[in-house]
């Protein structure tokens, strides 16, 4: 691969700081890559590896780095690539991290072929010398194949990190990463100075506020203890009233449940209840969100951008660059992106209801949402839902489709995809309703021709 190419790949993942040694051939390509959150001082660098300075601002301390590609093949260079290495350890800094030896340890790490002590004895004579420690891995235990797959297969653990004593002590709970392997035939490797603060995957929606009614703009999801307390109410209720003895019927006609209109009781009323402290207020267009003519795919999509449960750049901490991937005027945030945006505005514009988002007072992509619904009369809601749900989703998956490929933006294209969601959607609404498109509905996919 490239350079230029590994410096695109490098930006994709929110690394912004580089170094590389390119490809010779078919072989090589090494390169490391850091964020701001450390400061990297490059000392050397030749064929196999890179040495560095790194200072952490999270624990205040400098340490070495020694990132190697790869050992070499020939046994005179191989003794000088390790007792070089092992030099290294004389220096004043007893904070060192060797990252990515590409060397086997033990007969464990290599299946489809014995294991030979030659193969092994380089790094257990430096991890001796140095009195090093091999770090901790998460993932894959198979970081390097042979690609041999119809025959021959080997597989090892290859790739590790070796690291001083002290090196440990200051970073308790560093582990490599390691992730599968895909293109290559080595798989990624990640190293990671705090991974108990990243044991959970990021979530953009909390699981008290997801545990809401949807009408109140979240999923509806029931945490078990709460509904625990609404059965057993329904056990009380049932005690109460004696519901399995005939002597008693004539209470039934006594007790009312307040709590519903028809004065029994039920499970999801007790619920409702019981945790009513917690629920935020009930909105009347979560309920045209979740209609039961919109598709469960429009409405979830609708429900994450709406509550910005998404990974939008000004969300994401360790992403530098926050602009608008679509207009790179802006921060990228919901109400920008889906409104605000220049291409947002011009595929508002569309269709035979055009829209100036620029001109609707808002604060948030909810509180656009709740002014588009509550303009609109009631047979044309549905409507509404349906092209929303489709244009935002549209817009989406173009500001992705950008921030991986760095294509350009064709409108006319956009545009015709927006239409082409809405008329699916459409359709599979109706289709499986069982009855003709609402006229109000079907009007709007006269604009697609337009």
């Amino acid at each position: 691969m490239a350079k230029e190419r590994m410096v695109e790949v490098s930006r994709c993942l929110g690394y912004y700081n580089m170094v590389c040694i390119p490809a010779i051939g078919l072989v090589g390509n090494f390169c490391l890559m850091w964020n701001e959150e450390v400061k990297i001082n490059i000392l050397n660098i030749d064929n196999s590896i890179i040495e560095a300075d790194v200072w952490d601002y999270q624990v205040g301390s400098m340490w070495k780095l020694y990132a190697t590609y790869t050992t070499p093949y020939e046994e005179e260079e191989k003794n000088y690539f390790w007792n070089n290495l092992s030099l290294k350890l004389d220096t004043f800094n007893s904070l060192r991290l060797f990252l990515d030896l590409n060397c086997l340890s033990s007969e464990e790490e290599k299946r489809g072929h014995r294991v030979t002590k030659r193969e092994t004895r380089w790094l257990s004579k430096f991890v001796g010398r140095t009195e090093g420690v091999d770090l901790r891995f998460k993932g894959c235990n198979i970081t390097w194949h042979n690609k041999r797959f119809k025959g021959g297969l080997i597989r090892e653990h290859l790739d590790k990190a070796i690291s001083s004593m002290d090196w440990i002590a200051l970073f308790p709970e560093a582990r490599i990463l390691n992730f599968p392997i895909t293109l290559s035939d080595h798989a990624p490797i990640l190293l990671d100075t705090c991974c108990a603060n990243k044991d959970r995957f990021m979530a953009f929606k909390a699981w008290d506020q997801i545990c809401q009614p949807k009408s109140s703009g979240d999923l509806g999801t029931r945490r078990f203890k709460d509904l625990n307390r609404a059965l057993l109410s329904k056990l009380a209720w049932s005690v109460a009233n004696q519901e399995d003895k005939p002597s008693v019927q004539w209470l039934l006609n006594q007790t009312i449940w307040k709590v519903n209109n028809s004065g029994k009781f039920s499970v999801k009323s007790a619920y409702c209840l019981d945790q009513a402290y917690r629920f935020g207020p009930q909105r009347d267009h979560w309920k045209w969100v979740w209609h039961v003519d919109i598709h469960p795919r429009v409405s979830v999509t609708l429900w994450r951008i709406l509550n910005e449960a998404i990974p939008i750049r000004s969300r994401l901490p360790f992403v530098i660059d926050k602009h608008c991937v679509l207009c790179g005027a802006n921060e990228e945030t919901c109400l920008h992106l889906f409104e605000e945006c220049s291409v947002a505005k011009a595929l508002w514009f569309t269709g035979d209801s055009p829209i100036l988002s620029d001109l609707i007072p808002t604060t948030s992509s909810l509180n656009f949402a709740e002014f588009l619904f509550s303009s609109v009369p009631i047979s044309y809601k549905t409507r509404m839902v349906l092209f929303m749900g489709t244009l935002l989703s549209e817009v989406w998956s173009l500001r992705n489709r950008l921030n991986v490929f760095g294509n350009t933006v064709n409108l006319h294209c956009v545009r015709r995809k927006v239409f082409e969601s809405f008329e699916e959607a459409f359709n599979l609404v109706w289709s499986d309703a069982g009855r003709a498109p609402d006229p109000d509905c079907a009007s709007i996919l006269k604009g697609s021709g337009s």
